[in-house]
């Protein structure tokens, strides 16, 4: 069952410019962020819609997943037990990519993920 389909939350994926290969190690790590966001939006956004942008760009992919929901201040989640955003910040670190987190009360959330395609990140 999709996840559409299971949460009733519609989901927008687009991809452009990603490179045919990616390292086992980026691809693990961006799959396990959409993962964790999604469920992060079933579990606690009451979002109707998550956008998922996935891009290649100047030696980096690039991802950002934006939903409509109900958004939170993202300094208190740290003492949230369950969100998941510490990580995810520690899988896109360890693959020496940037990570961030966009959010208020009433206006949604959006994560954006910038990961270099070194050699070094298998």
């Amino acid at each position: 069952v999709r996840f559409s389909d299971r949460e009733g939350i519609d989901v927008d994926f687009q991809a452009q410019d990603v490179p045919d290969t990616v390292p086992k190690g980026i691809a693990l790590c961006l799959y396990r962020i959409i993962q964790e966001s999604l469920r992060n939006v079933a579990k606690h956004s009451q979002a109707t819609r998550v956008e998922i942008s996935l891009k290649g760009q100047d030696e980096r992919i690039l991802l950002h997943i934006i939903d409509d929901g109900a958004g939170f201040v993202p300094r208190e989640a740290r003492r949230t037990p369950g969100i998941g955003l510490a990580s995810m910040r520690e899988r896109v670190e360890y693959v020496n990519g940037q990570f961030e987190v966009r959010s208020d009360p009433g206006m949604g959330t959006m994560i954006e993920v910038s990961v270099p395609m070194a050699k070094g990140n298998t």
